[in-house]
């Protein structure tokens, strides 16, 4: 059960990678555009491994619930690793994103933290 529960809370970090990268991040209800502007979002991820409504979603449709927090730290210059900035205009965005588990009496998290570039900080 342990197992099972890291395994959940890892699950809602993939479920971020897919809302990130999927769909323009200008459209306001993308993921990475709602924690710029809020500063935060949270979601749930439920039996597909989607994001879902927190409250009433469950990873395994009966007792884990998995809670992902989103939060912007702010741009941060040079610190998109590999990347050849050539000037300073571009930056990188950075995000920690928080997915935490829990269920069979247990609990458990897993941080993760995202970069994002861009020239708009």
């Amino acid at each position: 059960q342990t197992n099972w529960v890291f395994s959940a809370a890892a699950s809602g970090v993939s479920a971020f990678n897919e809302l990130a990268n999927t769909g323009q991040d200008t459209n306001p209800g993308h993921v990475l555009f709602q924690a710029r502007q809020n500063g935060s979002v949270n979601f749930c991820v439920d039996g597909n491994g989607s994001a879902a409504a927190c409250g009433g979603s469950f990873l395994d449709n009966q007792v884990v619930q998995v809670e992902v927090n989103v939060v912007t730290r702010g741009c941060v210059q040079m610190m998109c690793f590999g990347y050849s900035l050539g000037g300073e205009s571009v930056s990188c965005l950075v995000y920690e994103i928080d997915s935490v588990s829990s269920g069979h009496n247990l609990s458990d998290a897993v941080e993760w933290w995202a970069f994002q570039l861009t020239v708009q900080c």
